[in-house]
Parts: structure tokens; C-alpha cells; sequence
């Protein structure tokens, strides 16, 4: 039993410290990992989810696909919506609509407002990246983990020294 709830502590401490890791990395590499923060694309993409985009040239999207882009009234401000018409004259720009709304977005989105493509996307699990990002989400979701594998490790090596120690007890008795 102790080895079991030993094994579940460790599993889920290894798996917070590889999310974190993952959303402290990820935009260094190109992607994007947020939340969905209105009901606008449901019922594709709740409010509350974690979506995953990767880097892509505005040129290869299409009708249907699912982007993150910078709002062209306030740079700011990031939605995800998707793309319902791309428009190749002159300059790239796309029409946009979230799925819930009864009418296109009032704008066009031009190619260089596209930060991504969404790739992944998880329910509810957008409050927990949320968190991440924060100071005292990244300490808690990080370095306590951190702190939580290392005591196991260490009495897990504890335990294997005073296992020696007894052995080697009982060899100078019997020699």
C-alpha cells in the first residue's frame, strides 16, 4: 500500500512538473498554450479548455481551420475563432466567426495577426495552464513536486543504506 501511494505521488508530481515545463517551453519554440476564455467556440472548444497551436504559415490555412490571432482592433487582446473564408487578393486576410456566434466576426484578420493553428485542444484544462503561468501556480506546480521526488528518492536511498548496514551487520556476527 505505502509503495502504491508512493508511486501516485511521484506519477503526479512528475506529471505537473512536465506540464509546467511544457508551457514555459512551448512559446519558445514557436507554440502557444492557452485557455479558451468565452463560450464563443462552443460546442468545438469550451470556455475553460487548453488549447495547443503550433506556428503556421497563414498562406497553408483554410475554411474550417481553427486559429489564434491578435485581435486587429486591439493587439492585445488573442481569439481563437475559425477561419470561414480566406481572402487572397492584395494581402492575405481571413473571416473569421467563433461557432456559438450568429454572425462573422466585424473585421477581416490579416495573415500576419495569425499566431497559430490550434493542434490540441483539452477541456478544462485551460484554468490549470492559467495557473501555471503565475508565480505561485509555477512554485506549486514546479518546485514542491520537485521537492516532493527528491524526499521520496532520498528515502528510498535512506532505506537501501540501512538495508547494507543490517547485512553487513549480520556477516561480521556470523564470520
Amino acid at each position: 500500500m505505502k509503495k502504491a501511494a508512493a508511486y501516485s505521488i511521484f506519477s503526479l508530481s512528475l506529471l505537473s512538473i512536465v506540464i509546467t515545463v511544457f508551457v514555459y517551453v512551448a512559446p519558445h519554440l514557436g507554440w502557444s498554450v492557452n485557455s479558451v476564455v468565452s463560450g464563443s467556440m462552443e460546442p468545438a472548444l469550451g470556455k475553460g479548455s487548453l488549447i495547443v497551436t503550433r506556428p503556421v504559415d497563414p498562406k497553408e490555412l483554410e475554411a474550417g481551420d481553427i486559429i489564434l490571432f491578435s485581435s486587429p482592433i486591439s493587439s492585445k487582446t488573442m481569439i481563437t475563432h475559425r477561419i470561414i473564408d480566406v481572402d487572397y487578393n492584395s494581402l492575405l486576410s481571413l473571416r473569421t466567426q467563433g461557432d456559438a456566434n450568429l454572425n462573422p466576426d466585424p473585421y477581416r484578420v490579416p495573415g500576419q495577426n495569425v499566431i497559430g493553428k490550434v493542434v490540441l485542444h483539452v477541456p478544462s484544462i485551460g484554468y490549470f495552464t492559467e495557473f501555471v503561468k503565475k508565480p505561485a501556480g509555477f512554485i506549486t506546480l514546479s518546485v514542491v513536486p520537485s521537492v516532493i521526488i527528491f524526499a521520496l528518492y532520498a528515502m528510498i536511498i535512506w532505506r537501501e543504506i540501512a538495508k547494507n548496514k543490517s547485512q553487513r551487520v549480520e556477516v561480521k556476527v556470523q564470520g
